[in-house]
C-alpha cells in the first residue's frame, strides 16, 4: 500500500495502514448506535480500552514484530525456566504470586 501510494497509506501517513485502518473502523462500528456495549465505561475506562485495544492492533504489524518481541521479552521478569520449573505442592510450592 504504502509502495503503491494508495488513499489508504496517504489517510495513514505510511504507518501500519493496515492495522491503523482496522483499528479505526472497529470503533467507528462500536459507536454506530445500537452497538453501545462499552457505553457504561466510565471516560477514563474507555480510554485506557481503547488506547490497550489499539496497541494490541498495532503490535501486529510484522514491520515491527522484533521490536514488538523485544519489548515483550523485557518486560516479563521471570526466565523462561523458570515457568518450566515443575509445582511441586507437596514442598510448600504455592499457585499464588
Amino acid at each position: 500500500m504504502v509502495n503503491t501510494l494508495t488513499e489508504a497509506a496517504t489517510t495513514w501517513n505510511d504507518v501500519s495502514v493496515n492495522e491503523n485502518m482496522h483499528a479505526a473502523t472497529a470503533f467507528r462500528l462500536m459507536q454506530r448506535d445500537g452497538h453501545g456495549f462499552l457505553g457504561h465505561l466510565a471516560r477514563e475506562e474507555w480510554r485506557f480500552l481503547r488506547r490497550t485495544m489499539i496497541g494490541i492492533v498495532l503490535a501486529t504489524d510484522m514491520a515491527s514484530h522484533s521490536d514488538v518481541v523485544a519489548d515483550f521479552s523485557g518486560w516479563w521478569p521471570p526466565p523462561l525456566s523458570a515457568l518450566a520449573a515443575p509445582l511441586n505442592l507437596d514442598a510448600g510450592d504455592s499457585l499464588r504470586a
